[in-house]
């Protein structure tokens, strides 16, 4: 019996040793993943599992792998979403949650809203830099986040720097099929912290002259940030930083079909109506635990916006009734339409308290 019980012990051992050889062996191929945490459900982390909503998580890594340069480009892959664009790139874009309207899905980075006022948002200039993963919640969520969130909510979160500091630096540039016309991106991040600091900063630069021969140009810069100060086990401290500046140019009025240069049917393209914004969002996030089972979340948000629309005057050549009646490309687009200068200015602050009771380690 004792040598039984001596050989059971032997193979016990043996296959201890196995399993912790194959359990090392699977961290080191990275094939051991933690569940993705969904903090847009309950507004607090809480595995994916564990949620009782209709969410879907896209992580960074399938971000990375389908080498996505804009956020609805893996939105469109969400069940119950569709996208809309309006024209070539820097257009109107648009995000359809389960049928719902484009002002009835709240868009949260790190949490902290981004909608327009009214609820609409325009995902054109929406950037993947630096991107942890994107959380698709499909269902009202009014009571949480507000009257937008009536038929969904996209959170965008950023990573967290760990590790040594490491820089990574790309550019590309490919050419239209239309004209030839090269498109032109460059992208910078660097990842990584120094004792209890971790930072995550991200920068893209985008040009595309377009399609059309005359003012179709979008040019984008992105500038995303993230610093995070772990005091203690239980305090920590976050900074986020979210920063777009964009131009769209498009020579059709009312951003509609190409008309006639000639002028024979309608005035010709105008060369220097254009759209323009700047967003820039800072938030300041402490998260406290008291108790291990006692989460406090106190934001502080600061946000900006800039929108423009500019269309300025063109006359027409004088004395000249050939040009007038038609056509220049310059000339008879303002004599139809006259000039137009809109600015919409807006600065928004907001302090949101977040407390939640789970019985459990963290």
């Amino acid at each position: 019996m004792r040598k039984l019980w001596v050989t059971w012990g032997i193979m016990a051992l043996f296959a201890l040793l196995a399993l912790s050889s194959a359990r090392a062996e699977g961290i080191d191929k990275g094939t051991v993943e933690m569940e993705p945490v969904v903090v847009t459900a309950t507004g607090t982390e809480v595995p994916l599992e564990d949620s009782s909503q209709s969410v879907t998580v896209i992580p960074g890594k399938q971000i990375e792998q389908q080498q996505a340069i804009r956020v609805e480009e893996m939105l469109r892959f969400v069940p119950g979403v569709t996208v809309n664009q309006s024209g070539s790139r820097g257009g109107l874009t648009q995000l359809f949650l389960r049928g719902g309207e484009p002002d009835q899905t709240q868009v949260l980075y790190n949490g902290i809203r981004i909608n327009d006022t009214g609820g609409n948002f325009d995902f054109n200039a929406l950037t993947t830099d630096n991107i942890s993963r994107i959380e698709v919640v499909r269902g009202p969520m009014s009571a949480l986040y507000g009257a937008d969130a009536m038929v969904g909510v996209v959170n965008l979160i950023t990573l967290k720097g760990v590790g040594p500091p490491t820089l990574n630096l790309s550019a590309g540039a490919g050419p239209h099929v239309e004209n030839a016309r090269a498109i032109e991106e460059y992208r910078a991040t660097l990842l990584g912290s120094y004792k209890k600091l971790g930072f995550s900063i991200g920068f893209s630069h985008l040009y595309d002259p377009g399609i059309l021969r005359i003012n179709n140009r979008f040019r984008n810069n992105a500038l995303v940030a993230r610093l995070d100060l772990d005091l203690f086990d239980n305090l920590s401290i976050t900074y986020n930083c979210f920063y777009v500046n964009n131009k769209f140019e498009f020579p059709t009025e009312n951003g509609g079909d190409l008309l006639d240069p000639k002028g024979k049917k309608g005035p010709g393209l105008d060369p220097d109506q254009n759209n323009s914004k700047q967003d820039f969002l800072q938030g300041l996030t402490v998260d406290y635990w008291p108790f291990p089972w006692w989460q406090n979340q106190l934001t502080l948000a600061l946000s900006y916006r800039d929108r423009r629309f500019d269309d300025l005057a063109n006359p027409p050549w004088p004395n000249n009734q050939y040009d007038l009646l038609y056509g220049r490309d310059d000339s008879l687009f303002d004599y139809y339409f006259g000039s137009y200068n809109s600015k919409d200015l807006e600065t928004r602050y907001s302090l949101d308290y977040r407390t939640n009771l789970r019985f459990g380690s963290r």
